[in-house]
């Protein structure tokens, strides 16, 4: 799946290059899983899949202010692929939080899922909750030394076997 700024040629390469996209593998039934939000969000910067957030010292040693990861993961139908979603916020936010890309499911099956956040090949925390399902997660940098650079992403499984992997978020502390 790419997060496309135009549909074309040259945004689908700058999709690839910059890291907007995830893959998904087809799910026993007709509905696919879909990532209709993921970023993450400390001191007033945001970034999304394939981009660095960049962390100040005092936030990274510091017990308030830390970062937030945000979640969303749905189902999506052939019937909502060919309805436009809204465009992706720009990530100059510093005084307004994004908004999410507005996705929601029109199934009204409950499937689980289970929600692995990875960070550095190691499994950090897991959800095991019915979709469509919304998270917002706070990760531990504080072993994180100054121009030290961590890594976030998702591995996605639901109950009819579909698959989605994301690409990384990463985090450097300065």
């Amino acid at each position: 799946v790419f997060l496309l700024k135009s549909k074309s040629y040259q945004g689908a390469i700058d999709a690839l290059r910059t890291g907007k996209c995830y893959v998904v593998t087809k799910a026993k039934t007709a509905l696919a899983l879909t990532l209709s939000d993921f970023w993450m969000m400390a001191g007033g910067s945001v970034a999304y899949s394939g981009e660095i957030i960049n962390i100040p010292a005092t936030v990274v040693n510091a017990k308030q202010d830390q970062p937030v990861l945000y979640i969303k993961v749905a189902h999506r139908s052939a019937q909502d692929i060919n309805e436009p979603k809204p465009a992706q916020n720009n990530k100059k936010a510093k005084d307004s939080v994004p908004k999410s890309s507005g996705f929601h499911s029109r199934s009204t099956i409950k499937t689980m899922a289970t929600v692995k956040i990875i960070s550095n090949g190691r499994l950090v925390q897991e959800y095991n909750q019915p979709l469509p399902l919304e998270v917002r997660f706070t990760p531990d940098i504080s072993g994180l030394k100054p121009g030290q650079t961590a890594y976030y992403r998702l591995d996605i499984i639901d109950s009819n076997q579909g698959h989605l992997i994301s690409n990384p978020i990463f985090v450097k502390a300065e």
